[in-house]
């Protein structure tokens, strides 16, 4: 990190790749060490170039000029003059964390809203949201049980990306996100993610949406709505995927992940009983659902109530 800082420290603009071609020099890094991959495809050098400037630019150090290009700004220049040790610098590291890692709203000057009064929900949302479940369960089971049994290396990665029902290209087209993202790179998708689930942050969807965007997957946007998603299959026992319908049920206005969820946790307790009433209605249906995959996927209570919720979300309707 602190060469990369230095070899732009010149004040002119900057192209990424010639950043890599001149640190790899620096390194003295061979032929063969730089076509050396990470499981998600990305060149493990080229990772760690891309990945050293979204930490200077979240830290304010640099800045991007145009498309591909950065350019160091007068703060990384104070940076540079104090003769920092960045690998070891407890004051960027601890802003990296609190700025990208963390996906913190205050530290983006964002205030916090204040308390919402969450919908009531009238039966008939309810009732067409268990039609909904006992509709989609069996492939959302499906997803899930299948992306668990991939990232374990029990399913081949060709074979998970073939169109086929219950593949990872079939649950971005029924999810409705295969839009979002360049037809091109589903496969770069598909490794980035299996590398991110592996981090100690695997859960923070807003950071993983600046991941993907920086990447250049998503159309030059942040796609929370899609990090949600994907991410969802990993842990569908914490993450509730969010898109626009659910938002406006819940009235958030932005697409933090980070503020959405403590709203989707709120709306299970104010609704607890409505929610355990329309499960229970249905449980027998559920649980043959259920039956199929109790020995593939663990905590099956949890995902039915998660899955509900979702439908819910999405079923109901702000006037």
């Amino acid at each position: 990190m602190l060469p990369y800082l230095k070899l732009i420290s010149d004040r002119k603009e900057w192209n990424f790749q010639d950043i890599i071609e001149n640190l790899g020099h620096q390194f003295e890094v061979s032929h063969n060490e730089r076509q050396l991959m990470i499981p998600s495809g990305q060149k493990i050098f080229d990772y760690r170039v891309g990945f050293s400037r979204t930490v200077f630019k979240k830290a304010g150090l640099i800045e991007s000029t145009r498309h591909g290009n950065v350019r160091i700004t007068n703060k990384g220049l104070e940076f540079l003059n104090k003769n920092p040790d960045l690998i070891h610098s407890k004051s960027l590291k601890s802003k990296i964390k609190y700025d990208f890692i963390e996906g913190s709203l205050k530290s983006q000057n964002i205030k916090f809203p204040k308390q919402r009064k969450l919908p009531t929900i009238d039966k008939f949302s309810y009732i067409k949201a268990i039609g909904n479940l006992l509709t989609y369960y069996k492939s959302d089971l499906e997803y899930i049980r299948n992306f668990q049994s991939f990232k374990k290396g029990l399913i081949e990665s060709e074979k998970y990306l073939t169109k086929a029902p219950g593949t990872f290209k079939a649950f971005l087209n029924e999810f409705r996100i295969a839009r979002n993202i360049d037809k091109t790179k589903t496969s770069q998708l598909l490794g980035l993610t299996n590398n991110w689930i592996t981090s100690q942050y695997s859960d923070n969807v807003d950071a993983f949406a600046e991941l993907l965007k920086m990447y250049n997957l998503t159309h030059g946007k942040t796609m929370t709505s899609l990090a949600s998603k994907v991410l969802f299959l990993n842990n569908p026992w914490k993450i509730t995927p969010l898109d626009s319908r659910a938002k406006q049920t819940l009235g958030l206005r932005n697409n933090f992940y980070s503020e959405y969820l403590p709203l989707v946790h709120e709306f299970i307790k104010q609704n607890q009983s409505e929610i355990q009433y329309y499960l229970d209605s249905v449980n027998q249906h559920l649980t043959v659902i259920e039956t199929i995959f109790k020995n593939e996927v663990s905590d099956l209570d949890q995902i039915r109530l998660n899955r509900f919720v979702d439908k819910i979300l999405w079923s109901y309707r702000r006037d």
